[in-house]
C-alpha cells in the first residue's frame, strides 16, 4: 500500500484482527492468575472487552499513524505498521506486570516493536497475515459464549424460594464507623435513616468486628470463623474450606442473592460469592469495562490525568442507589424466602467532596486510589493541616449519608412490596476509618477501637423495638445469629448466636472474649501499629470494656473502650490492671498459639505511633 493511498478495508480488518489477539494475549495474566486464586479485580467479562478494547486502541493509533504517511511516506510502510502492533501489544501485556514501571514497559515494548518488525519479513508474515481473521473471530466468539452463558445463568438464579421462614437482608455499610452514625453519638444528622431503623429494632451499643479491612471481615462473618482460621487475605481469597452463611441457607431453600459496591475487596475473585445463587458485582458499566484493559487502567490512575480533570473517584465505585437497584429486580423476577447480602461502598475513600475548593482539596494525591481504595500514604496525609483533616472527616461524612440514604431507599422498597414487616433487617459495617485519632489515618493499619467498633442494628418479626443491648457483641456470630432467628439448626456454622440477647438481664451472658486479627498488608506504612518489627500480623483479645493488643513486634497495649476509646493511653504498665493484663495476654496467647505463657513474663508497653504536632498538623515521630 503506496504512502498517500488510503485505508483500505483489508488493511482496517487485519488492524482489528491484531488488536484482537494482542488482547487475547493481555488477558492471559488474569485469567493465569485466576486459576492460581490470586483476586484479580475486574469483571469477568474481561475476556472479550480486553481484545475489543485492543482492537480499537490499534485501529486508532495505527490508522492515524497509516494516514499521516500521506506527509511522511516512511510512516505508511508495512514494517512500521508491524513494529507498531508488536510494540502495542508487548507495552499492553507488560503493563499487567504491576512491579514493572509503565516507562520500564514502553522501553521494552519498543524494542520488541523494532526487532519484531525485522524478524516477521516474508513468508511468517504471510502465515501470521492470514491466521489473525480466524483467531479474531475464535477469541470474539469464546467471549461472547461466556458473556451469554453468564447473563443466562445470572437471569435465572435465585427465582424460587422454597423455605417457610422469614426473609433476611444483611447491609454492609463499608467503612462505616460506629462513633460517626447517630445512635452512637454522631449527631442527629448524621444518620436519619438508621436512627429510624434503631427505633423500631434491636440495637447493639458494643459491635466489635473482627478485623479492621474488607475481606477478613466479610469471611469471617459469612463462616462465623476468626479471620486467623481462613484464608482471605491480601493475596489469597476466602477458599472452600469452610461452608458459609449463604451456602447453608441455600440448601434450606433460600433464594439467594448478592449485591456489592465495593468491587475491591468483596467481588467474586475473593471468593465471597459462594453460596449466593446471584452474584452481582462488576457490570458492563463503562468505568469497569475500560479499567479491563492496561493502558487504559494505567491512564486513570495517573496523578496527572485526576488531577487535570480535578476528579479523584473510583471509576469503578458502584453507589448505594446502583446496588439497590439490581437486588430490586432480582427481588421482583422471584417468589419465595431470600437470603440478600448488600454491600454500600459510598463511605470509602477515595472521597471528594463536591464544596470543597479544587486548591484545598489538592493538598494531597489520591495515589493509586482509582484501584485500591489507598487515596494516600500516610506520610503525605501528615502534611494535611487541621483544615485539611476536616477536608477529610467532611468528605467522609457525605459519603456516610449517602450510604443512610441509601437504607432509607431500602427500607421503603421493601415496605412497598408488603415485604418489611416478613424480613430480618441487618445493618452493620465490616470496620471503621481512622481520621489521626492516635495519630494514624485510613484502616487495616491498627486494631484501635475506631476501626474495630461498628454498627449493628438488628429489626425483624418478633423482634423489641427501641431496644439497646450494652453487651459486647462480635460481628464473627452474626452467621450464628441468622440462622437462630430463621429456625435454622444451631451448630450448622460455629459461634455462639446473639439473638435473645436483648431480653436477658444485663451480665446474665457473662463477659464475651472476642477476637481480632490483622495481617501486614501489601501497601506499607511506616510506623503504623502493624509495620512495627519484623512480625507480620498483630492480634487482639476484647473483655469489654478492655482490650489487649499484641503488636507484630511483640510489645503490649491495652485500651479502655468506655474512658479511651481514641487509644491515647496505654494501660500495659498499669499495676493496678496488671493481673487481669496478664489473663487477657495468657487467653489470648492460648487462642491464637494452643499454648499458656507463664505468668512471669514480662509485659511491654508500646510507644504511641505517632505524635500530634504543635501547629495543628500532624507528623510522624523523629
Amino acid at each position: 500500500m503506496r504512502g498517500g493511498s488510503l485505508m483500505t478495508g483489508s488493511l482496517v480488518t487485519g488492524i482489528l484482527a491484531a488488536g484482537v489477539v494482542a488482547g487475547f494475549l493481555e488477558s492471559l495474566p488474569h485469567r493465569l492468575a485466576s486459576l492460581v486464586g490470586i483476586p484479580i479485580h475486574l469483571t469477568p467479562h474481561y475476556v472479550w472487552t480486553i481484545p475489543v478494547l485492543d482492537a480499537l486502541l490499534f485501529l486508532v493509533v495505527i490508522g492515524t499513524v497509516t494516514l499521516l504517511g500521506r506527509r511522511v511516506p516512511r510512516l505508511s510502510r508495512r514494517t512500521t505498521r508491524i513494529g507498531l502492533a508488536l510494540g502495542m501489544a508487548a507495552f499492553f501485556l507488560l503493563l499487567t506486570i504491576e512491579p514493572l514501571h509503565d516507562l520500564a514497559a514502553l522501553f521494552l515494548a519498543a524494542g520488541v516493536g523494532v526487532q519484531g518488525a525485522r524478524m516477521t519479513e516474508g513468508r511468517l508474515l504471510g502465515r501470521i497475515r492470514r491466521a489473525l481473521p480466524a483467531a479474531a473471530v475464535v477469541v470474539l466468539g469464546a467471549g461472547a459464549i461466556q458473556g451469554g452463558v453468564q447473563a443466562l445463568r445470572d437471569a435465572r438464579a435465585g427465582t424460587t424460594g422454597s423455605v417457610d421462614a422469614p426473609n433476611v437482608v444483611l447491609l454492609i455499610l463499608d467503612t462505616v464507623r460506629a462513633r460517626s452514625l447517630g445512635p452512637w453519638g454522631g449527631g442527629d444528622e448524621a444518620s436519619p435513616e438508621l436512627d429510624r431503623l434503631a427505633a423500631e429494632g434491636v440495637t447493639f451499643q458494643w459491635a466489635v468486628s473482627p478485623s479492621p479491612w474488607t475481606l477478613p471481615a466479610h469471611a469471617s462473618l459469612f463462616t462465623g470463623r476468626w479471620p486467623q482460621e481462613l484464608s482471605a487475605g491480601w493475596t489469597r481469597p476466602l477458599d472452600r474450606a469452610h461452608p458459609t452463611l449463604a451456602e447453608v441457607m441455600s440448601t434450606r431453600g433460600y433464594r439467594t442473592g448478592g449485591f456489592v459496591g465495593n468491587l475491591l475487596q468483596a467481588s467474586r475473585h475473593t471468593g465471597l460469592d459462594r453460596g449466593f445463587q446471584l452474584y452481582r458485582d462488576f457490570t458492563l458499566e463503562p468505568g469497569a469495562v475500560l479499567f479491563t484493559q492496561s493502558f487504559l487502567r494505567s491512564l486513570v490512575l495517573s496523578d496527572l490525568a485526576r488531577r487535570v480533570v480535578a476528579r479523584h473517584e473510583l471509576v469503578t465505585r458502584r453507589h448505594a442507589a446502583e446496588v439497590n437497584a439490581d437486588f430490586f429486580d432480582w427481588v421482583d423476577r422471584g417468589e419465595g424466602a431470600f437470603f440478600a447480602f448488600l454491600n454500600y461502598f459510598d463511605a470509602h475513600e477515595p472521597l471528594s467532596p463536591p464544596d470543597v475548593p479544587r486548591r484545598a482539596w489538592n493538598r494531597y494525591v489520591h495515589r493509586g486510589g482509582v484501584m485500591y481504595g489507598e487515596n494516600a500514604w500516610v506520610e503525605e496525609k501528615w502534611e494535611l493541616d487541621a483544615e485539611g483533616v476536616d477536608h477529610l472527616s467532611a468528605a467522609y461524612a457525605e459519603g456516610v449519608r449517602r450510604a443512610d440514604a441509601g437504607l432509607g431507599e431500602l427500607l421503603r422498597g421493601l415496605r412497598e412490596r408488603g415485604l418489611l414487616e416478613s424480613t430480618i433487617v441487618v445493618v452493620t459495617s465490616d470496620h471503621g476509618e481512622q481520621f489521626g485519632e492516635n495519630g494514624l489515618f485510613d484502616h487495616s493499619n491498627s486494631l484501635y477501637p475506631v476501626l474495630l467498633h461498628v454498627p449493628l442494628v438488628v429489626r425483624g418479626p418478633g423482634l423489641p423495638a427501641g431496644t439497646v443491648v450494652e453487651e459486647a457483641v462480635s460481628l464473627r456470630d452474626a452467621a450464628a445469629t441468622l440462622l437462630e432467628l430463621t429456625g435454622g439448626r444451631t451448630g450448622t456454622l460455629p459461634g455462639t448466636s446473639f439473638a435473645g440477647a436483648w431480653t436477658a438481664p444485663a451480665g446474665a451472658r457473662g463477659p464475651a472474649e472476642i477476637l481480632g486479627h490483622l495481617t501486614r498488608g501489601t501497601v506499607e506504612q511506616p510506623d503504623a501499629p502493624i509495620a512495627r518489627g519484623p512480625g507480620t500480623e498483630m492480634h487482639t483479645l476484647l473483655e469489654f470494656p478492655l482490650q489487649y493488643i499484641r503488636n507484630g513486634d511483640g510489645t503490649d497495649e491495652v485500651v479502655d473502650w468506655l474512658r479511651d476509646p481514641d487509644a491515647g493511653t496505654n494501660l500495659a504498665g498499669d499495676e493496678s490492671l496488671r493481673d487481669r493484663i496478664t489473663g487477657l495476654r495468657g487467653r489470648l496467647s492460648r487462642r491464637v498459639t494452643g499454648q499458656a505463657l507463664p505468668d512471669s513474663v514480662p509485659l511491654e508497653p508500646a510507644r504511641v505511633p505517632y505524635v500530634p504536632a504543635g501547629d495543628g498538623g500532624r507528623r510522624p515521630p523523629d
